[in-house]
């Protein structure tokens, strides 16, 4: 089964991602998953928000299974931040040093709604 996930800036309660397991989107604090593929921005909800228009679910992550909340193991010190703010005119998710990331050993979303990862 394909299971998705992304950040989530309409969240409620301190939900900062929304979680897709085929059922439709549930909220979490924290996800964590394994062997996960980034679906890369693209059409036009992306183009739209490249403009300043509204922001939408345009890239997301891929994976077969996700831990949440307190199910999720702690983010270890070897973990590399994960980047992506098309306002700022990034067009792919992205480490600090401005790495294009596809695919994540290991990924982390945290409550403080940044992303990290074993690449």
């Amino acid at each position: 089964m394909q299971i998705t996930w992304h950040r989530n800036l309409n969240a409620k309660q301190g939900n900062a991602w929304s979680y897709n397991v085929g059922n439709g989107a549930t909220q979490a604090q924290v996800v964590y998953s394994k062997n996960t593929t980034a679906k890369q921005p693209s059409g036009k909800k992306f183009d739209a928000c490249l403009l300043g228009g509204n922001r939408g679910v345009f890239a997301w992550f891929k994976c077969s299974a996700v831990l949440v909340n307190e199910n999720a193991p702690p983010l270890p010190a070897n973990a590399v931040q994960i980047r992506f703010n098309p306002k700022a005119g990034q067009k792919y998710f992205q480490t600090n040093d401005g790495t294009r990331v596809d695919f994540m050993r290991e990924s982390w979303g945290m409550a403080d709604g940044t992303c990290w990862a074993i690449l």
